[in-house]
């Protein structure tokens, strides 16, 4: 259980980092069980942490919330167990978020690091994601401009961080993105490979297709055979539309 608050924001990033991964690992040991249990029908559903999970974390509505169909049922000794160890995980990752929210820039720069370490960035972005849609540190788009390049990058290469640095990214305005997404991106693309071009061309059609478009044609130029390649492909998906 977490009783002291560490004296700095990187001590208490950690300990958010290590509440965040017992968090993640507690739930997992009980889906697994209640599903062995036969009370989870669809296993899928509850593989992977919702996107919206950190914020029901914070504001204390798990389990309540989330599993207010089983908090009241008869498990096996072994999930009731698993049950009462994943609320304490809860409320350890709800006292660690609750330690480094009250800051500001401090928190980009610590952000920025986090979401280039590997072994953070799990972590980072769902906390980004959090950041952006419920505490002021991002509702201003300027202060993106601290973190947009690593948002960028994850982004544009294939991983399970896809996904979410991509919805993080879509939340911005498409006036902002739109003014500001071309100067991030040359710094990937200057190296970019096929996996970089293709998910950014991905990335921009979902802000514009003639964003996208611009890209696809570069890539169509370009002397390396699997990035031409994936600019004729979206070139020809463009045209049929």
């Amino acid at each position: 259980m977490i009783t002291n608050s560490p004296s700095t924001l990187s001590e208490r990033w950690k300990r958010l980092v290590v509440a965040d991964r017992s968090y993640i690992e507690a739930r997992m040991r009980l889906f697994d069980s209640l599903h062995a249990d036969g009370l989870l029908l669809d296993e899928k559903s509850y593989s992977y942490p919702r996107q919206n999970e950190l914020v029901m974390v914070f504001f204390k509505r798990l389990p309540d919330t989330f599993l207010d169909s089983f908090a009241e049922r008869e498990f096996e000794s072994k999930s009731r167990a698993l049950y009462q160890e994943f609320v304490l995980r809860q409320e350890e990752l709800s006292a660690a978020l609750e330690a480094v929210l009250p800051t500001g820039s401090e928190l980009l720069n610590l952000l920025k690091i986090a979401l280039s370490d590997p072994s953070e960035r799990a972590t980072a972005l769902r906390f980004t994601n959090f950041l952006r849609r419920y505490n002021d540190v991002l509702t201003n788009e300027d202060n993106f401009e601290q973190i947009f390049s690593e948002l960028l990058y994850i982004a544009s290469s294939y991983s399970g961080f896809t996904d979410l640095a991509r919805e993080i990214i879509l939340s911005l305005s498409r006036e902002w993105l739109l003014a500001n997404i071309e100067k991030y991106s040359e710094g990937i693309l200057e190296d970019g490979t096929y996996e970089e071009y293709s998910g950014l061309i991905k990335l921009y059609s979902e802000i514009d297709p003639s964003l996208a478009f611009k890209l696809a044609r570069r890539a169509a130029d370009s002397a390396d055979e699997d990035i031409r390649e994936i600019g004729e492909m979206y070139l020809v998906e463009y045209q049929n539309r």
